[in-house]
């Protein structure tokens, strides 16, 4: 198998290994939420966070 034949089947495999499937609520899929969580979870990266909620 090729290079690139393997990073894209690692991408594929990650892909399918997301939870498409989730039970989360319209109010945890909010941004809010989103911001509290790299809040609490990341310290600093204060641009990569508002990149990441700006999208």
């Amino acid at each position: 198998m090729s290079a690139e034949a393997t990073v894209v089947r690692n991408y594929i495999d990650w892909l399918v290994n997301l939870p498409w499937n989730s039970d989360l609520t319209e109010d945890e899929i909010s941004i809010d939420n989103a911001q509290k969580v790299l809040d609490n979870d990341h310290f600093g990266l204060e641009n990569l966070k508002k990149e990441l909620l700006s999208i």
